[in-house]
């Protein structure tokens, strides 16, 4: 579905809405009853829909018919649940193929559900697909227009340069080098960002550069521009090595609000070097992950951090622009239907 189409089919849904409320309001319960049906027909698993009809039948006192879509309301807004439950579980194992086809299951079940295009956009994104990923992100905004998830993501995609296009799988293919080969590994946050600079132009799978200097190591990106220092005694450590003939290749993993990760792994051992270790386990603020399978796409410390972003539960500011069927009341019928979605 292009944006257009989509566009297309959320104001359709929206009038629709709209109008079997005046409906119901007015009393015009069988015309309310008919157009509603009308809507199910273009969309059989609008679990909002089955429950403005489950009311429309409570009100004209037909009971069977009520309980049958509001069972139908229930069984479908627990499939989203837990179609959305998957999703976010897939993201955190950074298993980005599946979170891929479950988010596209979402949207082809569910059009309107923001936090879907949000996910998928992320996902499409690790997966390398800048195109697809932004498409997604645009869709989000149709959702919801002030949607601070897409936009910002959508701003950091225009913001790349277009000849890191294919930056994902490059990335990708690194951070499966990374678990092929047995060499020394670690993941390590940078400290002293520095102040002022766009965080949103690195990417992860980017490779930086180890600079020695007389406090350890400081970190440049491929224009030389600083991004921030080791940790000291880590820093440190690894400049006497470098000093020593060891040899090592720096990639970012994660990068998110003053937090830049990443991920160094020894490439050259000197033979004077042969009895050390880069990264024994005593050195603080590291981990010694060599052997483990860690390809970048884990966004080590931070994938906890942006599950939000990625979550069913996104209450940011501006995304409650995003249409939200009301379900009218009855008077005096206590029945859980009663409650808005």
């Amino acid at each position: 579905m292009n944006i257009k189409e989509l566009s297309n089919k959320i104001t359709l849904r929206k009038e629709k809405f709209l109008e079997i409320n005046a409906l119901f309001n007015s009393k015009s319960f069988e015309d309310a009853e008919q157009i509603a049906l009308d809507l199910l027909q273009e969309y059989p698993n609008d679990f909002q829909a089955h429950l403005l009809i489950s009311k429309i039948y409570l009100a004209q006192d037909k009971n069977s018919e009520a309980q049958l879509y509001s069972h139908n309301a229930s069984m479908l807004e627990k499939s989203l649940k837990d179609h959305t439950r998957q999703s976010i579980e897939f993201a955190m194992q950074s298993d980005w193929v599946n979170a891929i086809e479950n988010n596209k299951m979402i949207i082809n079940s569910f059009p309107w559900e923001l936090e879907a295009y949000n996910r998928l956009g992320k996902a499409l994104l690790e997966r390398g697909n800048r195109n697809e990923s932004l498409t997604a992100f645009e869709s989000a905004l149709i959702i919801s227009p002030t949607s601070k998830i897409a936009q910002k993501n959508i701003d950091r995609l225009q913001k790349s340069s277009m000849n890191q296009t294919n930056i994902g799988s490059q990335s990708q293919n690194l951070g499966q080098a990374f678990i092929q080969e047995t060499g020394k590994t670690c993941v390590t946050k940078l400290v002293n960002i520095t102040t002022g600079f766009d965080l949103t132009s690195l990417i992860s799978g980017h490779q930086v550069n180890l600079n020695q200097n007389e406090r350890g190591i400081s970190i440049t990106d491929q224009n030389n521009s600083k991004l921030g220092n080791l940790e000291p005694k880590l820093g440190m450590r690894l400049s006497r090595m470098i000093s020593g003939g060891n040899e090592y290749q720096a990639n970012i993993t994660h990068v998110s609000d003053n937090n830049i990760n990443i991920i160094i792994r020894e490439t050259f051992k000197h033979p004077s070097q042969s009895l050390k270790s880069s990264f024994p386990a005593k050195i603080d603020m590291m981990n010694d992950i060599s052997g483990q399978m860690i390809p970048y796409e884990i966004n080590d410390g931070g994938k906890f951090m942006d599950l939000k972003d990625w979550s069913d539960d996104d209450t940011e500011s501006g995304d409650d622009n995003v249409f939200t069927p009301r379900i009218p009341q009855l008077i005096a019928d206590k029945s859980p239907l009663d409650d808005d979605f």
